[in-house]
Protein backbone atom coordinates (compact mmCIF):
# COMPACT_ATOMS: atom_id res chain seq x y z
CA UNK A 1 0.00 0.00 0.00
CA UNK A 2 1.25 3.22 -1.05
CA UNK A 3 1.78 6.12 1.51
CA UNK A 4 -0.02 9.48 0.14
CA UNK A 5 2.11 12.68 1.11
CA UNK A 6 0.70 16.13 0.41
CA UNK A 7 3.84 18.71 -0.16
CA UNK A 8 3.27 22.33 -0.26
CA UNK A 9 4.89 24.51 -1.65
CA UNK A 10 4.51 28.53 -0.83
CA UNK A 11 6.84 30.40 -2.21
CA UNK A 12 6.59 30.60 -6.22
CA UNK A 13 10.01 29.92 -7.21
CA UNK A 14 13.76 29.67 -5.80
CA UNK A 15 15.42 27.29 -4.19
CA UNK A 16 12.96 25.48 -2.37
CA UNK A 17 10.83 24.88 -5.58
CA UNK A 18 13.75 23.27 -7.68
CA UNK A 19 14.79 21.82 -4.34
CA UNK A 20 10.89 19.80 -4.49
CA UNK A 21 11.39 19.20 -7.92
CA UNK A 22 14.62 17.28 -7.55
CA UNK A 23 12.95 15.86 -4.77
CA UNK A 24 9.90 14.78 -6.49
CA UNK A 25 11.44 13.13 -9.55
CA UNK A 26 13.47 10.67 -7.36
CA UNK A 27 10.60 8.93 -5.53
CA UNK A 28 9.64 5.86 -6.03
CA UNK A 29 5.61 6.00 -6.89
CA UNK A 30 5.04 2.31 -6.08
CA UNK A 31 6.26 3.56 -2.62
CA UNK A 32 4.90 7.44 -2.19
CA UNK A 33 1.87 8.78 -3.77
CA UNK A 34 2.61 12.31 -3.93
CA UNK A 35 0.55 15.63 -4.52
CA UNK A 36 1.32 18.85 -4.28
CA UNK A 37 -0.25 21.96 -3.28
CA UNK A 38 1.35 25.07 -5.03
CA UNK A 39 0.08 28.66 -3.55
CA UNK A 40 1.20 30.06 -6.52
CA UNK A 41 0.66 28.96 -10.68
CA UNK A 42 3.06 30.07 -12.67
CA UNK A 43 5.80 28.69 -15.16
CA UNK A 44 8.41 27.81 -12.53
CA UNK A 45 5.48 26.03 -10.35
CA UNK A 46 3.95 24.20 -13.38
CA UNK A 47 7.63 22.35 -13.58
CA UNK A 48 5.94 20.37 -11.33
CA UNK A 49 3.35 19.08 -13.64
CA UNK A 50 6.06 17.80 -15.49
CA UNK A 51 6.63 14.65 -12.81
CA UNK A 52 5.05 11.62 -13.93
CA UNK A 53 2.77 10.39 -11.21
CA UNK A 54 2.26 13.80 -9.30
CA UNK A 55 -1.07 15.68 -8.79
CA UNK A 56 -0.90 19.12 -8.42
CA UNK A 57 -3.17 21.20 -7.17
CA UNK A 58 -2.84 25.09 -7.69
CA UNK A 59 -4.86 27.68 -5.43
CA UNK A 60 -5.06 29.97 -8.15
CA UNK A 61 -7.08 32.82 -6.12
CA UNK A 62 -5.05 35.73 -5.33
CA UNK A 63 -6.99 37.12 -2.54
CA UNK A 64 -6.13 34.15 -0.43
CA UNK A 65 -2.19 34.95 -1.43
CA UNK A 66 -2.52 38.56 -0.76
CA UNK A 67 -0.47 39.85 2.00
CA UNK A 68 -0.91 43.51 2.74
CA UNK A 69 2.28 45.16 4.51
CA UNK A 70 2.62 48.24 7.18
CA UNK A 71 1.91 51.56 5.34
CA UNK A 72 5.21 52.46 7.46
CA UNK A 73 8.44 53.76 5.91
CA UNK A 74 9.95 53.11 9.49
CA UNK A 75 10.06 51.10 12.80
CA UNK A 76 8.89 53.88 15.40
CA UNK A 77 7.43 52.91 18.45
CA UNK A 78 3.55 53.52 16.69
CA UNK A 79 4.49 51.69 14.27
CA UNK A 80 5.94 48.19 16.07
CA UNK A 81 2.78 48.58 17.85
CA UNK A 82 0.70 48.56 14.44
CA UNK A 83 2.89 45.70 13.10
CA UNK A 84 1.44 43.70 16.32
CA UNK A 85 -1.89 44.52 15.40
CA UNK A 86 -1.84 43.88 12.49
CA UNK A 87 -0.52 40.48 12.76
CA UNK A 88 -2.98 39.62 15.35
CA UNK A 89 -5.76 40.66 12.18
CA UNK A 90 -4.04 39.08 9.86
CA UNK A 91 -4.11 35.53 11.76
CA UNK A 92 -7.30 35.95 13.50
CA UNK A 93 -9.04 37.02 10.30
CA UNK A 94 -7.17 37.72 6.82
CA UNK A 95 -5.47 33.85 7.34
CA UNK A 96 -8.72 32.10 7.91
CA UNK A 97 -9.86 32.15 4.34
CA UNK A 98 -6.31 30.39 3.16
CA UNK A 99 -6.80 28.00 6.49
CA UNK A 100 -10.00 26.86 5.33
CA UNK A 101 -9.24 26.06 1.71
CA UNK A 102 -5.85 23.96 2.75
CA UNK A 103 -8.26 22.11 5.27
CA UNK A 104 -10.91 21.74 2.23
CA UNK A 105 -8.03 19.96 0.48
CA UNK A 106 -6.74 17.91 2.94
CA UNK A 107 -10.04 16.85 3.47
CA UNK A 108 -10.44 16.01 -0.31
CA UNK A 109 -6.73 14.03 -0.35
CA UNK A 110 -6.62 12.54 3.02
CA UNK A 111 -2.71 12.28 2.45
CA UNK A 112 -1.01 10.38 5.86
CA UNK A 113 1.71 13.14 5.73
CA UNK A 114 2.07 16.49 5.24
CA UNK A 115 5.24 18.16 4.14
CA UNK A 116 5.56 22.01 4.26
CA UNK A 117 8.69 23.76 1.95
CA UNK A 118 10.53 26.51 3.61
CA UNK A 119 10.21 27.61 6.74
CA UNK A 120 7.13 28.23 9.19
CA UNK A 121 6.77 31.58 8.09
CA UNK A 122 5.64 30.58 5.22
CA UNK A 123 3.23 27.90 6.05
CA UNK A 124 1.70 29.22 9.28
CA UNK A 125 -1.83 28.66 7.41
CA UNK A 126 -1.20 25.26 6.22
CA UNK A 127 0.30 24.07 9.68
CA UNK A 128 -2.72 25.41 11.37
CA UNK A 129 -5.07 23.35 8.48
CA UNK A 130 -3.25 20.27 9.50
CA UNK A 131 -3.34 20.67 13.04
CA UNK A 132 -7.09 21.15 12.46
CA UNK A 133 -7.42 18.02 10.34
CA UNK A 134 -5.24 15.51 12.50
CA UNK A 135 -2.25 14.76 10.04
CA UNK A 136 1.17 14.52 11.16
CA UNK A 137 3.32 17.02 9.43
CA UNK A 138 6.68 17.56 8.87
CA UNK A 139 8.83 21.12 7.72
CA UNK A 140 12.00 21.09 5.18
CA UNK A 141 13.48 24.40 6.60
CA UNK A 142 15.27 26.10 3.56
CA UNK A 143 15.47 29.96 4.97
CA UNK A 144 17.27 31.60 8.00
CA UNK A 145 14.02 33.05 8.98
CA UNK A 146 13.16 35.91 11.56
CA UNK A 147 11.22 38.14 13.21
CA UNK A 148 12.61 41.41 14.00
CA UNK A 149 10.03 43.37 15.63
CA UNK A 150 7.07 40.82 14.81
CA UNK A 151 6.81 39.55 18.25
CA UNK A 152 3.24 38.35 17.96
CA UNK A 153 4.12 36.15 14.74
CA UNK A 154 7.03 34.98 16.79
CA UNK A 155 4.70 33.45 19.57
CA UNK A 156 2.33 32.20 16.74
CA UNK A 157 4.73 30.28 15.25
CA UNK A 158 6.50 29.24 18.51
CA UNK A 159 3.29 27.36 19.77
CA UNK A 160 2.31 26.44 16.48
CA UNK A 161 5.69 24.71 15.52
CA UNK A 162 5.42 22.74 18.74
CA UNK A 163 2.32 20.70 16.74
CA UNK A 164 5.16 19.36 14.17
CA UNK A 165 6.40 15.70 14.34
CA UNK A 166 9.46 16.61 12.59
CA UNK A 167 12.09 18.68 11.15
CA UNK A 168 13.99 18.83 7.92
CA UNK A 169 16.83 20.92 7.91
CA UNK A 170 18.85 21.67 4.53
CA UNK A 171 22.09 22.24 6.73
CA UNK A 172 23.60 22.44 10.29
CA UNK A 173 23.53 26.25 9.70
CA UNK A 174 19.83 26.25 9.35
CA UNK A 175 19.22 23.30 12.22
CA UNK A 176 21.34 25.12 14.67
CA UNK A 177 19.58 28.46 13.73
CA UNK A 178 15.58 26.84 14.14
CA UNK A 179 16.85 25.18 17.39
CA UNK A 180 17.86 28.06 19.07
CA UNK A 181 15.33 30.36 17.87
CA UNK A 182 12.27 27.84 18.45
CA UNK A 183 14.28 25.71 21.25
CA UNK A 184 13.34 22.50 19.51
CA UNK A 185 14.42 19.13 20.48
CA UNK A 186 17.44 17.91 17.75
CA UNK A 187 15.98 14.16 18.22
CA UNK A 188 13.41 15.21 15.87
CA UNK A 189 15.00 16.97 13.14
CA UNK A 190 17.65 15.89 10.79
CA UNK A 191 20.00 17.20 8.18
CA UNK A 192 19.39 17.04 4.32
CA UNK A 193 20.76 18.29 1.34
CA UNK A 194 18.54 19.29 -1.38
CA UNK A 195 18.50 16.43 -3.83
CA UNK A 196 21.09 17.82 -6.75
CA UNK A 197 20.54 16.09 -10.55
CA UNK A 198 23.78 14.42 -10.47
CA UNK A 199 23.20 12.95 -13.98
CA UNK A 200 22.30 16.62 -15.51
CA UNK A 201 25.21 18.65 -13.48
CA UNK A 202 28.66 16.48 -13.89
CA UNK A 203 31.59 17.87 -15.79
CA UNK A 204 30.93 18.30 -19.68
CA UNK A 205 32.43 20.05 -22.52
CA UNK A 206 31.45 23.79 -23.22
CA UNK A 207 28.27 24.40 -25.03
CA UNK A 208 29.82 26.10 -28.34
CA UNK A 209 26.19 27.12 -29.32
CA UNK A 210 25.08 28.41 -25.89
CA UNK A 211 28.41 30.60 -25.62
CA UNK A 212 27.69 31.68 -29.14
CA UNK A 213 23.84 32.82 -28.32
CA UNK A 214 25.22 34.60 -25.19
CA UNK A 215 28.28 36.36 -27.15
CA UNK A 216 30.78 34.79 -25.71
CA UNK A 217 34.50 34.56 -27.34
CA UNK A 218 36.63 31.25 -26.63
CA UNK A 219 38.95 33.51 -25.57
CA UNK A 220 37.09 34.88 -22.50
CA UNK A 221 37.18 34.16 -19.25
CA UNK A 222 33.69 33.58 -17.69
CA UNK A 223 32.41 34.58 -14.52
CA UNK A 224 29.00 33.21 -13.13
CA UNK A 225 26.67 34.04 -10.57
CA UNK A 226 23.72 32.32 -10.53
CA UNK A 227 20.52 33.09 -8.48
CA UNK A 228 17.87 35.18 -7.93
CA UNK A 229 17.91 38.86 -8.78
CA UNK A 230 17.16 39.68 -5.24
CA UNK A 231 19.44 42.09 -3.21
CA UNK A 232 20.85 39.69 -0.35
CA UNK A 233 22.02 37.96 -2.94
CA UNK A 234 24.64 40.21 -3.39
CA UNK A 235 25.15 40.66 -7.20
CA UNK A 236 25.76 44.05 -6.96
CA UNK A 237 29.25 43.16 -4.80
CA UNK A 238 30.31 41.15 -8.31
CA UNK A 239 29.65 43.90 -10.03
CA UNK A 240 31.04 46.28 -7.74
CA UNK A 241 34.36 43.77 -7.92
CA UNK A 242 34.33 43.34 -11.99
CA UNK A 243 35.27 47.18 -11.94
CA UNK A 244 38.10 47.10 -9.61
CA UNK A 245 39.63 44.44 -11.66
CA UNK A 246 38.15 45.43 -15.47
CA UNK A 247 41.63 47.07 -16.56
CA UNK A 248 43.76 44.64 -14.97
CA UNK A 249 43.19 41.26 -16.75
CA UNK A 250 42.51 40.16 -20.32
CA UNK A 251 39.66 39.74 -21.58
CA UNK A 252 36.40 38.36 -19.47
CA UNK A 253 32.29 38.36 -19.55
CA UNK A 254 30.75 38.10 -16.39
CA UNK A 255 27.10 36.03 -16.65
CA UNK A 256 24.18 37.04 -13.83
CA UNK A 257 21.90 34.58 -14.34
CA UNK A 258 18.81 34.39 -12.73
CA UNK A 259 15.02 35.90 -12.41
CA UNK A 260 13.83 38.65 -10.92
CA UNK A 261 9.93 37.75 -11.17
CA UNK A 262 7.07 38.87 -8.87
CA UNK A 263 7.24 36.30 -5.76
CA UNK A 264 10.71 34.89 -6.88
CA UNK A 265 13.05 37.91 -7.45
CA UNK A 266 12.85 41.65 -7.35
CA UNK A 267 12.73 43.66 -10.59
CA UNK A 268 13.42 47.13 -8.70
CA UNK A 269 16.72 45.58 -7.36
CA UNK A 270 17.33 44.08 -11.20
CA UNK A 271 17.15 47.58 -12.72
CA UNK A 272 19.48 48.82 -10.08
CA UNK A 273 21.90 46.38 -11.41
CA UNK A 274 21.45 47.40 -14.89
CA UNK A 275 22.28 51.02 -13.84
CA UNK A 276 25.37 50.01 -11.77
CA UNK A 277 26.70 48.12 -14.90
CA UNK A 278 25.74 51.34 -17.13
CA UNK A 279 27.45 53.72 -14.15
CA UNK A 280 30.88 51.47 -14.24
CA UNK A 281 30.64 51.23 -18.45
CA UNK A 282 30.53 47.63 -18.02
CA UNK A 283 27.47 47.22 -20.54
CA UNK A 284 30.19 45.34 -22.79
CA UNK A 285 31.12 42.81 -19.97
CA UNK A 286 27.89 41.84 -18.16
CA UNK A 287 25.53 39.82 -19.36
CA UNK A 288 22.37 39.23 -17.80
CA UNK A 289 20.66 36.05 -18.78
CA UNK A 290 17.39 36.04 -17.02
CA UNK A 291 16.03 32.67 -15.84
CA UNK A 292 17.31 29.76 -17.70
CA UNK A 293 16.90 26.34 -18.12
CA UNK A 294 20.07 25.35 -19.37
CA UNK A 295 22.17 25.97 -15.86
CA UNK A 296 24.26 23.36 -16.30
CA UNK A 297 25.19 24.21 -19.68
CA UNK A 298 25.93 27.76 -18.19
CA UNK A 299 28.08 26.15 -15.34
CA UNK A 300 30.19 23.95 -17.83
CA UNK A 301 30.72 27.15 -20.51
CA UNK A 302 31.90 29.11 -17.15
CA UNK A 303 35.44 29.38 -15.42
CA UNK A 304 34.62 30.08 -11.85
CA UNK A 305 31.23 30.38 -10.14
CA UNK A 306 30.85 33.00 -7.84
CA UNK A 307 28.15 32.90 -4.64
CA UNK A 308 27.59 36.82 -3.87
CA UNK A 309 24.96 36.40 -1.10
CA UNK A 310 25.69 39.48 1.62
CA UNK A 311 23.57 38.03 4.44
CA UNK A 312 23.68 34.39 5.72
CA UNK A 313 22.72 31.48 2.39
CA UNK A 314 20.61 28.42 4.15
CA UNK A 315 22.49 26.25 1.75
CA UNK A 316 23.71 28.07 -1.69
CA UNK A 317 22.44 24.62 -4.13
CA UNK A 318 24.80 26.38 -7.30
CA UNK A 319 27.34 25.53 -5.09
CA UNK A 320 26.85 22.36 -4.84
CA UNK A 321 25.96 22.31 -8.39
CA UNK A 322 29.29 23.79 -9.61
CA UNK A 323 31.33 21.72 -7.42
CA UNK A 324 29.61 18.72 -9.52
CA UNK A 325 30.31 19.78 -12.60
CA UNK A 326 34.13 20.43 -11.06
CA UNK A 327 34.22 24.06 -11.43
CA UNK A 328 36.00 26.38 -9.05
CA UNK A 329 33.60 28.13 -6.40
CA UNK A 330 33.99 31.51 -4.68
CA UNK A 331 31.23 31.80 -2.05
CA UNK A 332 30.19 33.98 0.53
CA UNK A 333 32.36 32.84 4.04
CA UNK A 334 28.62 32.96 5.87
CA UNK A 335 26.00 30.54 6.74
CA UNK A 336 25.08 27.36 4.38
CA UNK A 337 27.14 28.48 1.36
CA UNK A 338 30.36 28.45 3.85
CA UNK A 339 29.30 25.22 5.46
CA UNK A 340 29.42 23.45 1.76
CA UNK A 341 32.61 24.76 1.24
CA UNK A 342 34.30 23.59 3.87
CA UNK A 343 32.95 20.23 3.68
CA UNK A 344 33.59 19.89 -0.41
CA UNK A 345 35.90 22.31 -1.52
CA UNK A 346 36.05 26.14 -2.98
CA UNK A 347 37.06 29.30 -1.79
CA UNK A 348 35.46 31.62 0.71
CA UNK A 349 35.27 35.38 0.81
CA UNK A 350 34.20 37.99 3.38
CA UNK A 351 30.43 38.94 2.50
CA UNK A 352 29.67 42.26 0.60
CA UNK A 353 33.34 42.77 0.62
CA UNK A 354 34.39 43.96 -3.67
CA UNK A 355 37.76 44.24 -2.70
CA UNK A 356 37.91 40.98 -1.63
CA UNK A 357 36.32 39.55 -3.87
CA UNK A 358 37.93 41.17 -6.73
CA UNK A 359 41.42 40.04 -4.92
CA UNK A 360 40.41 36.61 -5.27
CA UNK A 361 38.84 36.79 -8.69
CA UNK A 362 42.13 38.37 -9.93
CA UNK A 363 44.11 35.52 -8.35
CA UNK A 364 42.16 32.89 -10.01
CA UNK A 365 41.70 34.48 -13.27
CA UNK A 366 45.82 34.56 -13.26
CA UNK A 367 45.80 30.98 -12.55
CA UNK A 368 47.18 31.38 -8.82
CA UNK A 369 45.36 28.45 -7.27
CA UNK A 370 48.32 27.85 -5.34
CA UNK A 371 47.72 31.37 -3.50
CA UNK A 372 44.09 31.14 -3.35
CA UNK A 373 43.68 27.44 -1.49
CA UNK A 374 45.40 24.59 -3.01
CA UNK A 375 44.21 22.38 -0.40
CA UNK A 376 40.60 22.92 -2.04
CA UNK A 377 42.11 21.94 -5.56
CA UNK A 378 40.65 19.75 -6.71
CA UNK A 379 37.29 19.55 -4.67
CA UNK A 380 36.40 16.45 -2.41
CA UNK A 381 34.75 14.93 -5.57
CA UNK A 382 33.89 11.22 -4.68
CA UNK A 383 32.49 12.56 -1.03
CA UNK A 384 30.04 14.75 -3.32
CA UNK A 385 29.08 11.96 -5.45
CA UNK A 386 28.48 9.56 -2.48
CA UNK A 387 26.41 11.91 -0.84
CA UNK A 388 24.33 13.15 -3.27
CA UNK A 389 23.60 9.63 -4.57
CA UNK A 390 19.74 9.80 -5.28
CA UNK A 391 19.04 6.26 -4.38
CA UNK A 392 20.97 6.80 -0.96
CA UNK A 393 19.21 10.27 -0.45
CA UNK A 394 16.12 8.49 -1.39
CA UNK A 395 16.80 6.20 1.58
CA UNK A 396 17.58 8.76 3.85
CA UNK A 397 13.91 10.19 3.32
CA UNK A 398 12.11 7.32 3.67
CA UNK A 399 13.63 6.50 6.83
CA UNK A 400 12.56 9.94 7.54
CA UNK A 401 9.26 9.72 6.29
CA UNK A 402 8.55 5.92 8.49
CA UNK A 403 9.67 7.49 11.45
CA UNK A 404 7.09 10.43 11.56
CA UNK A 405 4.51 7.70 10.73
CA UNK A 406 5.15 5.43 13.37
Amino acid sequence: MRTKILYIQAPGGGGSLMGLYELLKQLDIKQIEPVVLCYYKNHYTQILETIPGVKVIFINDEALLEIKKIPASRFSFINILLLQYYSVKKYFYGDSKLVAFIYDVLQTERPQLVQHSNDITDNRQSVRACIKAGIPQLIYNHTLAGYGYDYTNYWFDYFLIKKLSFHIHMTEVVRNHFTKLFHLDKKKSAIFNDFVDTDKFMPKPENELLEQELGIDESDFVITDIGRIISWKGQHVLIEAVNLIKNKVPQFKVLIVGPYDKAVGSETYYKELNQLTVKYHLEDIIIFTGNREDISEIINSSDVIVHTAIKPEPQGIVILEALLCKKPVIASDSGGSAELVKMYGGLLVKPADAAALANILLQVMNGEKDKVSSENYPVHYEKLLQDFDPKNKVEQLMDIYKSVLN
